[in-house]
Formats: C-alpha cells, sequence, structure tokens
C-alpha cells in the first residue's frame, strides 16, 4: 500500500475516532453511568460479607477531594479493631448503613415502585449502551482498511536499543514499526518506565503514532513483578506479591489492591494491566509461577482472582486473566522451554480452570495463553496458544469467554522452532485475538496479511478479533465517549498517596 494510501487511511481512522465520540455525544450521560463507580467499598477484612454488602453507599458531593475514594467510619472502626495502632491519613469518614443501625436516625425507605423505576432506568442505560457501543464498533470495522485490521490484532513493545540501553521514548527506527504495523496496542517494559514525566510522553508519542487510541499495557501483578517501581523514581505504591496477599485470605485487600494499581496505572496513561495471575500453584518447583500464584487452594485463587479482576475494573484498568489453561504444575519456564501440563481433563476441570471462571464471571476483560502444551486436550505437544481444542472450544465455547484472548510474548523460548509468523498465523486461527510482542513485528504482521489475502485466515475470522478489540477500547474510553478518568489529581498526588500507603499498611499488618 501506497504512503499516501496509508496516511489517508490513517487519517479516515482518527477522524472516525472523533466521529465515534460526537455520534455519542447524545447518550454520553447515561452511558457514563454504566462506566463510573459512585459507590465506594466500605467493607474490611474484618467485616463479615452482610456487614460489606450494607456499607457500600455514594459519597455526598464535596466531600471527598476530587478522584479519592472514601472509606467509611463503621468500615474504619472495623478495620481499626483489627489493625490496633494503624494511622490512615487519607481516609475520609462518612456515615453508613451500619452506624444508622447502632442508632443514629435512618434513612427513609424509599417505595418499591421508585426502586422498580430506578432497576428499569439501569436496564434501558445498559440496552443503549451495548446499541451505541456496537454502532461505533461498525462504524470503525467498515472505516478500517484490511491493513489497519490486521494490524490491530498486533501488540508491539520495544524493551531496549540493540546496545541494552533502555527505550525511553519513541526512535525514529521504533516510529517505523508503529507506521509499517499500525498496532492495537503496546506494552510497557520495566525500563520503558523511568519518571512520570517520561513514561506519560512516551505513551502520548506511541498515541499520536497510532491511528486509533493504543491499549497500553504492562505486567503489575505485585512483588517481583512490578513494572511501575522498577525504577525506584515514581514513588508508585508497592504491594506484596499474589501469594502473600493470598495467604491473608481476605478478597477484600486483594480488592482494594487492585483498586490502588488501576488508580496508579490510569494517571500515567496505561490502560491494561497482565494480571492478576489465575494459576493454581500446586507444584512449588515450578520456575515461574510460584510466589505470582495467590495459592496452591482452588478456591483462594478463585476469590483473589475475581477481587483483583473488581478492582482493577471499577478504576477503568482491563483486567487480563494468565496464563490459560493453566501454568500452576508445570517444571519449566515457557519464557526458556517447553513446558507441558500432564494432567488429565478430570484434573483440569477441577483445579486449573476454576479461577479463570471466576475471573471471567468477574468481567474480566481478557484473557492471556500460556505456551504450555496439554496432551490430554490435544493429543500432541502443540502449545495451547496455537490449539484451538483449547481456545476455541473450551475458552470460548465450554467457559463462555467471549472477550479478547491475547497470547503471552511470541519471544518466548517455549516457541523455538516455530517462526513467529507462523505462530501468529496458527494462534489467529485457534480462536486468539491479539499477538502480544513478536520480536520482528513487521515480518510477523506481513505473515498474517498475506495469510488473510492468500486465503489461509478469512477476513471473517480478522473482522471478528478486530470487533472485539474495538468493544474492548470502547467499554475503556479509547474509542467512542470519553470516559472520564477517576481521578483528578495530577499523577505525583496519585502514586504512593496517603491512601494508597493506608491500603498497603492494611495488607502489611494482614500479614503479620
Amino acid at each position: 500500500m501506497s504512503e499516501l494510501t496509508r496516511s489517508g487511511s490513517r487519517s479516515r481512522a482518527k477522524l472516525l475516532n472523533r466521529c465515534g465520540q460526537v455520534s455519542a455525544a447524545l447518550g454520553v450521560g447515561l452511558l457514563l453511568l454504566g462506566f463510573s463507580s459512585c459507590a465506594t467499598v466500605g467493607a474490611t477484612g474484618g467485616a463479615t460479607e452482610s456487614e460489606r454488602a450494607t456499607s457500600v453507599e455514594e459519597a455526598p458531593p464535596g466531600e471527598a477531594p476530587p478522584g479519592e475514594k472514601t472509606l467509611d467510619r463503621a468500615a474504619l472502626e472495623a478495620v481499626r479493631t483489627r489493625f490496633p495502632g494503624a494511622e490512615f491519613t487519607g481516609i475520609e469518614l462518612r456515615p453508613t448503613t451500619a452506624r444508622r443501625e447502632a442508632g443514629a436516625r435512618p434513612r427513609r425507605e424509599r417505595p418499591r415502585s421508585v426502586r422498580r423505576a430506578e432497576l428499569s432506568e439501569r436496564a434501558a442505560t445498559r440496552i443503549m449502551r451495548y446499541r451505541e457501543r456496537e454502532a461505533v464498533v461498525e462504524e470503525t470495522v467498515s472505516a478500517l482498511s484490511l491493513e489497519e485490521r490486521v494490524g490491530q490484532l498486533f501488540m508491539v513493545g520495544f524493551h531496549s536499543f540493540v546496545d541494552g540501553s533502555p527505550v525511553h521514548s519513541l526512535s525514529a527506527r521504533h516510529r517505523e514499526v508503529m507506521d509499517a504495523v499500525q498496532p492495537g496496542g503496546v506494552i510497557l517494559f520495566g525500563p520503558n518506565i523511568d519518571t512520570v514525566e517520561q513514561v506519560r510522553t512516551y505513551i502520548q508519542e506511541l498515541q499520536d503514532a497510532a491511528g486509533l487510541q493504543l491499549i497500553i499495557a504492562t505486567d503489575q501483578e505485585g512483588g517481583g513483578v512490578s513494572r511501575l517501581t522498577e525504577s525506584g523514581k515514581l514513588g508508585a505504591t508497592e504491594f506484596p506479591d499474589a501469594e502473600k496477599l493470598g495467604s491473608a485470605g481476605d478478597p477484600w485487600l486483594a480488592e482494594q489492591a487492585g483498586e490502588v494499581t488501576a488508580r496508579e496505572l490510569q494517571a500515567l496513561g496505561i490502560t491494561m494491566n497482565f494480571g492478576p495471575v489465575a494459576d493454581v500453584n500446586t507444584n512449588r518447583a515450578n520456575p515461574v509461577i510460584a510466589e505470582r500464584a495467590f495459592s496452591s487452594d482452588v478456591e483462594v485463587t478463585g476469590r483473589m482472582v475475581a477481587a483483583t479482576v473488581r478492582g482493577l475494573q471499577r478504576e477503568n484498568i482491563s483486567a487480563v486473566l494468565k496464563h490459560f489453561p493453566g501454568h500452576g504444575d508445570t517444571a519449566l519456564d515457557t519464557h526458556y522451554d517447553r513446558a507441558v501440563v500432564e494432567h488429565d481433563r478430570e484434573r483440569l476441570e477441577t483445579v486449573e480452570w476454576p479461577p479463570f471462571e471466576r475471573g471471567i464471571e468477574a468481567g474480566a476483560d481478557a484473557v492471556m495463553t500460556a505456551h504450555v502444551a496439554v496432551p490430554a486436550l490435544t493429543g500432541d505437544d502443540r502449545p495451547a496458544t496455537i490449539a484451538p481444542e483449547i481456545i476455541q472450544r473450551v475458552l470460548r465455547e465450554e467457559l463462555g469467554f467471549d472477550g479478547v484472548v491475547i497470547t503471552d510474548s511470541l519471544a518466548m523460548g517455549a516457541l523455538r522452532g516455530y517462526g513467529e509468523g507462523e505462530i501468529a498465523i496458527r494462534a489467529l486461527a485457534a480462536g486468539v485475538d491479539m499477538i502480544l510482542r513478536p520480536s520482528a513485528p513487521e515480518a510477523a504482521y506481513r505473515a498474517v496479511l498475506n495469510a488473510v489475502q492468500d486465503g489461509r485466515l478469512s477476513e471473517d475470522r480478522i473482522e471478528q478479533s478486530v470487533r472485539r478489540i474495538l468493544r474492548l477500547k470502547y467499554d475503556r474510553g479509547l474509542i467512542g465517549p470519553e470516559i472520564p478518568q477517576t481521578t483528578a489529581l495530577p499523577p505525583e498526588e496519585v502514586l504512593g498517596s496517603p491512601r494508597h500507603r493506608d491500603v498497603r499498611d492494611l495488607i502489611d499488618r494482614a500479614l503479620e
């Protein structure tokens, strides 16, 4: 395709992005009701489930600073009882149902007819939001060329230069890659994230180089996999690894950690977190999952996964469950070697898959595949990433997941010998939607484009994945009506804020 044609296509895509926002303007007031969370979880690890349910209320206007969430008084007292001596300087107080039950004047019960009307209005809002989203998605798909549709299927990443120095800004060479592929997303690695000003400028450079707004992703699991804390210059809140958090056994703490993580990612311009890890760590000798998993207990893992998903996505950050169909009981690390899951289907259904099901039920935007072989499902040693028996039959049809499926990095050793172009083609044929970080993105892109033009991959199959990606982008405000950030504070006041440090303090005390 000529430079003039590509430039015109990008211009159309950018214009369409603006048109989608304008076309949705009439419904934006109602649409935002479906995206923003006005109520805050005011429960604690020391409260019962019923107390948690009754302590969620909307804070009156002006009570909290812009974008700041609040914990209610009853919840805070329960926390102080559980963690004596803790300081909570960043948490606002407000009355709750629990407090009213203790003697304060109760609020007058609303008539049942009013509640029914409110429920009907919410249902109407959801229907309107769905119709508006589908209209914007279809309009966008129809405006994209085949080349641009194929580009949306790729998430590229620029870790470091040939000399090993970190990539902190968009170089001329990387601009060429962005122009050639026009990817749907970019992954940021630890070396890409240095200071607040640097990372925000870098993300803006990436967005400016894209035809459609990019998904900007990173790995912020906590513990040893925490990209925001690697440089030590951001002041981001540090959380323990998932295993330690899981040992506390309190999903509320996981949900709060997810919220804090999401708010700090959002403040930098990052829109997707590759987490939580939904693997069940049943092999203590596992060289890659280990402390990254919440537990060796299926139920604990499932509860913590679902809570983390809720926390992340409440703050408008896409959660990604990983590593399907389960990487918790392998003896090798797929970053370097081909790993095999030796279990039969019954074991997979009862141990490996339930946490993924809990995360899907919680509404996770995406699932990441593992490059592990599962002979019980495929009859051979193919990685799950390219096996339709696993991606299409199990994840899509049996578990009912219709969100975005993204591969683990194509640069990993487990795929050695296949060729990145071939892996990308076979992954898409198997039901995957996004190809993560091929080491030669232009070559992988051309391989997929040629496969479509030659008929090996159908245009219908490509459009199916593009629609899923665009729905995710719409839901996170990247196309269509803009979603206001959940905080109006500058990044320096969000990263490591007093309220965020209080959450970390609660977790530390729960682990004592």
